[in-house]
């Protein structure tokens, strides 16, 4: 489907129509779980490079680490997005595709 539905695994606990949403809702569950006592649970959020430069996704970074949160967050930086990727972050995401040092990596 390509955004979290519960259909298709059960680590989606509900669906959404944005991927931008993943590192709020990872927080959330974080919060959630240490206010229930699960300590030892992990939040991650997967998101993809074309809703990275949302607003939504800095805010929820910015809450995380005010909030001294440990989060994982990972970038699914696959050139896909609605509309064509542009600005400083997504260049800078080219020119960190196209380093040496992660050339090295593959």
């Amino acid at each position: 489907m390509g955004y979290p539905n519960p259909s298709e695994s059960p680590f989606d606990l509900f669906m959404t129509g944005h991927a931008g949403c993943a590192p709020s809702t990872a927080l959330g569950l974080k919060v959630g779980d240490e206010l229930t006592g699960a300590h030892d649970r992990y939040a991650i959020a997967v998101v993809g490079d074309g809703a990275l430069p949302s607003g939504v996704v800095f805010e929820a970074l910015n809450n995380a680490g005010g909030l001294r949160k440990k989060l994982l967050v990972i970038l699914n930086d696959n050139k896909m997005s609605i509309c064509p990727r542009v600005g400083g972050l997504a260049n800078y995401l080219d020119r960190a595709r196209m380093s040496a040092t992660l050339s090295r990596l593959e």
